[in-house]
């Protein structure tokens, strides 16, 4: 069964998947509910007397500066644009370090072919995933030059990001992802050892979590805080501000080459995923614990046990890819099923009244005043 798809993926741990969906649409709704999100319009709940929530000061900062739907919307063409740009410097840079020898033999080379080399290598491995990161610069540029505003309202209501709610976020995760990967090294006979020694796993252990805080904080920064914030300034309705951003960024993951049911699965995984981080964004007003959870749920999924081949694999123990043509309609099944306990254990110690996990998600005592629309 498949492991996940890279960085954001579902850990397939069975075939006993009949109400997987069932599942998630139960799941979905109690979560919404915890992190105080109505079904329709509105950013607060009723449930907090009037205060004003943190997201609601969260999702003001937009209107620190211009914020139009035009503005919006070429915002988000200016931050694709500049990481397609990154995109092509880093992989034109990422050859010619190659084709200078400066890399080790186990993590290959591009050779000849820089586009053959992105996909078939460890190294082109490491560098597609670096590509993400020059969605920072992007999203700098877009709040710069078309909303006018500084771009740190974009991590939280008071500007900073909550390193404590990261931190939180990023070791609850990674508890909850290991013990689901190490019950798919018992249960799932197409998981192998890949051939990386332990000392250059080890090696690459710092470079590619400073690469994967990179890539999940640019991925979380755009739909998340961008995206989020927003739509969320010019609309009511979490259809639009929350699920917009999330189908988003679902469809990006697509893999062409899956079957259908692998496709639907790995869309299916994703959304789940990135409505998780959108309920940690709501109950917080902060990027802080999305980004957490972002992080060290791909620091397993990339590093520990992923899909894909021995010859790309940064990983210590790899499953067949994503494309594979032996993954059966149970084993798409059974992973919406994993990603459903994976989310929901995730979101449970963070966000439960109960858990002695739980982040700290607060109120402002005076009443909330509504955001302003900004006609330009």
């Amino acid at each position: 069964m498949p492991r996940g798809i890279r960085g954001d993926d579902p850990v397939p741990l069975s075939r006993l998947a009949a109400t997987a969906l069932a599942c998630s649409r139960l799941q979905a709704q109690h979560w919404w509910r915890i992190s105080g999100i109505r079904a329709e319009g509105g950013h607060m709940d009723g449930a907090n007397g009037g205060r004003t929530t943190e997201f609601e000061r969260f999702v003001a900062r937009a209107g620190d500066g211009r914020n139009s739907l035009p503005r919006i919307v070429f915002g988000s063409l200016l931050a694709v644009a500049v990481w397609f740009a990154g995109t092509l410097a880093l992989i034109a840079g990422a050859a010619y370090a190659s084709t200078l020898g400066m890399l080790p033999d186990w993590i290959g080379s591009f050779g000849a072919s820089p586009m053959s080399g992105l996909t078939d290598t460890r190294f082109g491995m490491a560098v597609g995933v670096l590509t993400l990161a020059a969605i920072w610069p992007g999203v700098w540029l877009a709040v710069r030059l078309f909303h006018k505003r500084r771009p740190n309202t974009l991590l939280g209501a008071d500007g900073k990001l909550d390193w404590s709610a990261f931190g939180r976020a990023a070791l609850v995760t990674l508890a909850v992802a290991v013990v689901v990967s190490l019950l798919n090294l018992l249960c799932e006979p197409s998981v192998e050892r890949s051939s990386l020694a332990v000392p250059a796993w080890l090696a690459l252990l710092p470079p590619m979590a400073v690469i994967l805080l990179l890539q999940t904080s640019a991925e979380e920064i755009l739909f998340r805080g961008y995206l989020l914030q927003s739509l969320a300034h010019r609309f009511r309705s979490p259809w639009i501000w929350a699920m917009a951003p999330t189908l988003i960024f679902a469809l990006a993951h697509l893999a062409p080459g899956a079957q259908p049911w692998m496709g639907a699965l790995i869309v299916f995984a994703i959304a789940l995923f990135a409505l998780a981080a959108v309920a940690l964004v709501r109950a917080t007003g902060n990027l802080g614990a999305a980004m957490g959870m972002h992080f060290a749920n791909n620091l397993v999924a990339l590093l520990f046990l992923a899909n894909g081949t021995d010859a790309t694999a940064l990983s210590l123990f790899v499953m067949p890819p994503i494309e594979d043509p032996g993954w059966t309609v149970g084993d798409a099944l059974a992973g919406g099923l994993q990603q459903i306990v994976l989310v929901g254990a995730v979101l449970g110690l963070l966000l439960s009244r109960r858990s002695p996990l739980r982040l700290r998600i607060g109120y402002r005592g005076a009443p909330a005043s509504p955001a302003a629309s900004d006609p330009t």
